[in-house]
């Protein structure tokens, strides 16, 4: 809590400075358990995102959608892109299933 509260003082934004697209994952359904680095694309974007990985080859997840309130807002089976066209704009959580817990990737959508 003193990180924030100092990086207030300092003007910085920690949470708008701190979101990433990219970290390493397993549990996606073509990595055949071996850890890999999936990411977001376009990101921030407007609506429809593209699950790739480290070469920009489409990567196909099953895994759910949660808004920043944990409501889920869509369930991908095998899917390689994220349709939030519908939804406002906000942070958006892409959760997988792995092996040692859940892993999420986050998206901003403008």
């Amino acid at each position: 809590m003193s990180g924030l509260r100092e990086g207030a003082r300092s003007g910085h934004r920690p949470y708008l400075y701190g979101i990433t697209s990219t970290r390493a994952v397993s549990g996606c359904a073509t990595c055949a358990g071996v850890p890999q680095t999936l990411t977001l694309a376009p990101n921030p974007g407007t609506g429809v995102f593209r699950v790739l990985d480290a070469n920009g080859q489409p990567v196909y997840v099953t895994s759910t959608v949660h808004n920043t309130l944990g409501k889920v807002v869509q369930h991908l089976n095998g899917q390689n892109t994220v349709d939030l066209q519908a939804q406002p704009a906000g942070i958006y959580l892409l959760k997988l299933a792995a092996a040692h817990g859940a892993k999420l990737l986050r998206v901003v959508k403008e």
